[in-house]
């Protein structure tokens, strides 16, 4: 709290303080502005990393910490410039609560008063000679003023006294936290390239910086953008350091190269198997004595005898219960263990399409998480990330990967460039249809894929054309992000949706020319789209014409089908088949029966229409979809 007293504040100069500090600021900022010029451009040396004049591993850490030292002072230079308005803010506030300091005082000397009294006591008190005062009778003689009334007249602008020099002390606290944000800001520079202990201290330098950025990107005070810069602005064996001590933060962060994501990723991976594995050594001996235990205790009955647990099922005794429930603890370790080894070993050789595999995330907890790319997106020429839906867990990943190694095979086949193609499933998805009604799921999902996409942005080399595919509940995923938060990408796609959370495809800020959309006749999610329809309309809503393919009108998520006319999307073909490739001939009742099902996730199978329409939508040939 400010100690500030009104003495002291009314003799301050703050015009000629706050110039003086202002002047200081105005010189140390433009010094700071000048050295990247006088340093680094102006330097061939130093600002060129293949010069013949300074070359080798050696030259390319001083060009990297000269380069980080110039960063901090520029980084600085913003600060100061924070600073500078800070005090242009202050001199402005201080002089006038000073002058209306001043006026106070100078009315309450008419009155026969003045100030006194420290800090949070300030009042103020009569003058003998006021008191002394006189008032004319009106017949020449004179009696004393009412001392109430001198009272009254005291106690009043004492009151405005003491509320005055409180916002005063206010204003004070308020500038020195503002300082005190703004010193938090400022850079540490790296440790001196010639200490003896540069390595120790340039790590701990190292491990600071990224859990200052880590805070920062947490707060959302650090874009993926900031991130490349971060990462780019260190040298090789820095990066290389962070990656193999810090490899789950290093691969979870969005705007680091893919390459190196990749290589954290895979270290990280392999340092929660072995972490596993030590701290559970004999995991799959105990599940296999506790099977035993509980199966002989049902054989032989005493599962149930003197039964106390009546929660669901048959009522079981009191030893069997805790075997039973330890039993399924230890079968979620175990699954989420062989997810995990099941995922290495997937990725551990080449794709089918012969490109490399990168891990560009990964999270083993719960129903594990996982983002995977088929090709290098931060090289390809068309990049394009696939979002899967309802029931998509680490346990199941396989199919997601092998629709997006398909996609990447077809755009090969229609195109000379390179193609890359994404599964990203970073996201807690719904279990079963109950929960995918509920748009949660997608608003939790919303800021991870909205980060992910400017990171892919952020770290693309190639200019590459950008494509954000959703299937069923992986569209709304894809719409509330596109809508609520923002992604960085060319086109949208929606496969088999339950609405895109959104009434009008040029709700997605791709332009509706650019927005394309699918659902074959007989899909389940029909559910959510012509049947949630005709219900509405059997309760009396109003009903919106069918489009000219005879999709209804409205979408559980978002209101409006996204394969209907209104909607605006450009819709495409795909045809009724199973994911083996067996057609089906879709019949009334087709989307609440099975085939229904297995139409929704056919659209990758062999000879699916959906499939060539994907490719060119992926390659960037629209006027080819059919």
């Amino acid at each position: 709290m400010s100690d500030i007293s009104w003495e002291g504040f009314l003799e301050t100069d703050f015009v000629t303080m706050f110039d003086n500090i202002g002047g200081i600021l105005k010189g140390a900022a433009a010094a700071a502005e000048e050295i990247e010029d006088e340093v680094i451009k102006d330097h061939d040396i130093l600002k060129d990393d293949d010069s013949e004049d300074f070359a080798g591993d050696n030259a390319d850490e001083v060009r990297a910490y000269v380069r980080r030292v110039v960063q901090g002072h520029l980084d600085d230079a913003e600060v100061v410039q924070a600073m500078m308005k800070l005090v242009n803010k202050a001199a402005d506030d201080f002089t006038d609560k000073q002058k209306e300091l001043q006026d106070l005082i100078d009315h309450a000397d008419v009155e026969g008063l003045y100030p006194t009294g420290g800090t949070g006591e300030e009042r103020f008190q009569f003058r003998e000679s006021a008191l002394e005062r006189d008032s004319d009778d009106g017949n020449g003689s004179s009696i004393p003023l009412p001392l109430k009334n001198l009272g009254a007249i005291r106690s009043g602008l004492s009151f405005e006294f003491a509320v005055l020099m409180g916002e005063v002390r206010t204003l004070d606290d308020e500038l020195r936290a503002d300082f005190k944000a703004l010193d938090d800001d400022v850079s540490d520079l790296p440790p001196s390239i010639s200490e003896p202990d540069y390595t120790s201290k340039n790590q701990e330098y190292l491990q600071s910086e990224l859990d200052d950025l880590l805070s920062e990107v947490e707060d959302g005070d650090a874009s993926p953008a900031d991130v490349n810069d971060w990462w780019k602005s260190m040298t090789d064996s820095d990066q290389e350091w962070l990656v193999q001590n810090q490899p789950e933060e290093v691969g979870s962060l969005d705007g680091v190269p893919t390459a190196d994501r990749d290589t954290a990723n895979r270290r990280y991976m392999d340092q929660w198997l072995t972490d596993f594995n030590r701290d559970y050594p004999n995991i799959d001996e105990r599940i296999e004595y506790l099977e035993e235990q509980l199966q002989e205790m049902e054989d032989d009955g005493s599962a149930y005898s003197d039964a106390t647990n009546f929660a669901g099922g048959l009522p079981t005794a009191p030893e069997y219960q805790p075997l039973a429930n330890e039993l399924g603890e230890l079968k979620e370790m175990t699954e989420r263990r062989d997810n995990v080894e099941s995922l290495k070993d997937r990725i551990d050789g080449p794709a089918g399409t012969g490109q490399d595999f990168y891990l560009l995330g990964l999270d083993p907890a719960n129903d594990g998480r996982a983002i995977v790319s088929v090709g290098n997106p931060d090289t390809a020429d068309f990049r394009a990330t696939y979002v899967p839906g309802t029931d998509s867990d680490l346990g199941n990943f396989d199919t997601s990967l092998d629709r997006s190694e398909r996609m990447s095979r077809d755009a090969s086949d229609v195109s000379e460039g390179e193609t890359a193609v994404i599964t990203w499933m970073d996201y807690d998805a719904p279990d079963g249809v109950v929960n995918a009604a509920s748009k949660s799921y997608a608003e939790d999902a919303a800021p991870a894929l909205s980060s992910y996409s400017a990171g892919l942005e952020a770290t693309n080399e190639s200019n590459g054309h950008t494509t954000m595919i959703g299937h069923s509940y992986g569209t709304t995923v894809v719409g509330h992000t596109a809508v609520e938060d923002s992604l960085d990408t060319d086109k949208i796609v929606g496969v088999a949706s339950p609405g895109m959370d959104s009434k009008h495809a040029s709700e997605l800020g791709v332009g509706e020319e650019n927005v394309f959309t699918t659902t074959a006749e007989g899909d389940a999610i029909r559910l959510t789209t012509d049947v949630y329809s005709e219900i509405g309309e059997a309760f009396g809503f109003e009903a919106p014409p069918d489009d000219s393919d005879g999709d209804k009108y409205r979408a559980k998520h978002g209101g409006v089908n996204p394969v209907h006319d209104g909607y605006g999307a450009t819709e495409f073909a795909s045809d009724p088949m199973d994911s083996d490739g067996n057609k089906i001939d879709p019949g009334f009742f087709t989307p609440v029966n099975s085939e229904g099902r297995a139409i929704h996730s056919g659209y990758w199978a062999e000879d699916n229409a959906a499939r060539d329409n994907l490719a060119w939508i992926i390659t960037n040939q629209p006027e080819k979809v059919a």
